[in-house]
């Protein structure tokens, strides 16, 4: 081979070498910028989520606990609101005896 020809080679290799590293470099910038567009996009949306889950709680709390002494038809022998067995059966017997009476 001539000495010649191994120098432009040599000189191309170095040429390549320098662009493969400068693309590396830049690629690496792309990179952490888009890890950081990510991680920001994240706390973004899991903050939103946050407002929009919690904030109705906070704005209708108020109103909710005004209305609910007004809603409030349990009586002593119900569960969770609904009429205990016997109070179904003084209802039953109650319609039964104003129909019969017609």
């Amino acid at each position: 081979m001539e000495p010649m020809n191994d120098e432009a080679t040599i000189s191309r290799l170095e040429q390549l070498l320098e662009d493969s590293i400068e693309l590396a470099e830049e690629n690496n910038k792309l990179l952490r910028s888009l890890l950081r567009s990510n991680r920001i996009a994240f706390w973004a949306k899991a903050l939103m989520w946050i407002i929009i889950l919690i904030l109705p709680f906070i704005l209708l709390g108020p109103l909710v606990r005004t209305l609910v002494p007004a809603a409030d038809t349990s009586k002593a022998g119900s569960v969770f609101g609904f009429p205990s067995p016997t109070e179904i059966q003084n209802i039953v017997n109650s319609y039964r005896a104003s129909t019969t009476n017609k």
